[in-house]
């Protein structure tokens, strides 16, 4: 799949919504904290992406693929941050209460602290998030949006940093990141876990 990159407009929201509930339906994390059948989840993550697409220090692209039968349809995104961007703190942002909030607060606050504690004044593109829909998986669409930051790092000669599952580990190990930490939380399922990931300077 060749796709088409474009920024990303609050009209997109409810299809980045839909994105989002296809690409990590089955998620260890995702599927217990952001509840689908109540539409609490899908509510969180509308506020959710409304707020993020007016970052002034990120850039929030959606991807479309002009050879399918649907050329407008968004079937995946990815929100890179630039080097220099405002530090963010942690904040309460009102989890689904029928989903695990008390879970997803412990989960976001080590994510917060451990992006700070691992990259501290180190100047890094970040891979905020990345998703694609469950049904064009597998096509490259991923790497496209992967390339698009990858790119932007080369021309500001910094590094590149990711939260990553354990599931995607592998494909960002196939772009020369490596793990330098990781964290978790416990949950009713299982545990859910994130490898903290960085890509060093192309020489």
């Amino acid at each position: 799949m060749k796709a088409t990159l474009r920024k990303a407009k609050l009209d997109d929201v409810d299809a980045l919504c839909n994105v989002y509930m296809s690409a990590f339906t089955h998620e260890i994390f995702s599927r217990q904290v952001f509840p689908r059948l109540s539409g609490t989840g899908r509510a969180y993550w509308s506020e959710a992406f409304s707020e993020e697409l007016q970052e002034p220090d990120a850039t929030f692209l959606v991807a479309t693929d002009p050879a399918s039968s649907t050329p407008d349809k968004i079937v995946g995104y990815v929100k890179w941050v630039r080097p220099d961007a405002a530090a963010q703190d942690y904040s309460e942002d009102g989890y689904p209460e029928d989903g695990l909030p008390e879970v997803a607060s412990e989960f976001y606050k080590k994510l917060f602290e451990g992006h700070k504690r691992n990259m501290g004044e180190t100047r890094h593109w970040y891979l905020d998030m990345m998703a694609v829909e469950k049904d064009s998986m597998g096509k490259g669409l991923a790497r496209q949006m992967m390339e698009w930051g990858l790119q932007k790092a080369r021309e500001d000669g910094v590094v590149c940093f990711v939260e990553a599952t354990a599931d995607a580990r592998p494909f960002y190990e196939h772009f020369g990141f490596r793990e330098i930490d990781r964290m978790g939380v416990d949950t009713p399922e299982g545990r859910a876990e994130v490898i903290f990931m960085v890509r060093d300077i192309d020489s």
